[in-house]
């Protein structure tokens, strides 16, 4: 054991945008499965958009040309660029009342979307298990090597039978194909009203990260309405 000991190599580690996320994490590592959850509404999908435009804009990763794989199953992909060029352009540029211009517009697209890194799956509503699962092997294929999931729920959602034993299954396989590819999948998952991942406990069990977001959405102080609280409830790196 002791070869293994003196010639391990500590796991590279990528930045998330949040320093005390970072403090917490040590960023985010290749073959593990980081799971992101909350109530409907939080925001769960804008601190997605965040870590994605983290990732591409990463200059060691742009080096490297580690990809971006992106399935966000609940909104056109017109959605999810504009919601990254946005981050880029630092205002809402999906709002009718935001100045931009062509110019402007494209500068963001430019700097953001407009290389090979990025692979956003075309999935026209469709949510089958295998072919989520087939998409990241082929996301992987291509050179990604950070893949992004939102969400979990709608795939089992849009399948007769047994909740919990559908969301054991795909995230017992997006922990496989973690290890097996050698990549990070980043997953988004709906609590129910007690707090709890919906369904099972099985999914936070398996991820090497779990990530949950809290947000008084009916306090009366404006600041605290739009404030969101950020725990790491596991991590097995470092605890």
């Amino acid at each position: 054991m002791w070869d293994e000991v003196i010639n391990h190599k500590d796991p590279e580690s990528v930045p998330l945008p949040w320093d005390g996320l970072n403090h917490h994490t040590y960023g985010l590592r290749l073959s593990e499965a980081i799971i992101i959850t909350a109530e409907t509404g939080v925001g769960k999908t804008s601190i997605l958009k965040e870590v994605e435009h983290s990732l591409l804009t990463n200059p060691l990763l742009i080096e490297k040309k580690a990809g971006v794989g992106i399935l966000h199953l609940e909104e056109p992909n017109y959605d999810t660029v504009v919601g990254l060029m946005s981050i880029e352009a630092n205002k809402p540029l999906h709002l009718p009342d935001t100045e931009r211009n062509e110019e402007e517009l494209w500068n963001a697209f430019d700097r953001v979307i407009n290389n090979d890194r990025v692979v956003i799956w075309d999935h026209f509503g469709s949510n089958d298990i295998d072919a989520v699962l087939s998409k990241i092997r082929h996301m992987a294929a291509l050179g990604c090597k950070y893949i992004v999931v939102d969400h979990l729920s709608i795939i089992v959602s849009d399948h007769s039978g047994d909740e919990r034993k559908q969301l054991d299954e795909i995230s017992t396989k997006l922990k496989m194909l973690c290890m097996n590819l050698n990549i990070a999948v980043i997953c988004v998952i709906h609590q129910n009203r007690q707090g709890q991942i919906r369904g099972t406990a099985g999914v936070e069990q398996i991820a090497n990260i779990v990530i949950k977001l809290y947000r008084d959405k009916t306090d009366s102080d404006p600041w605290r309405r739009n404030i969101t609280r950020v725990t790491v409830e596991k991590n097995r790196f470092c605890g």
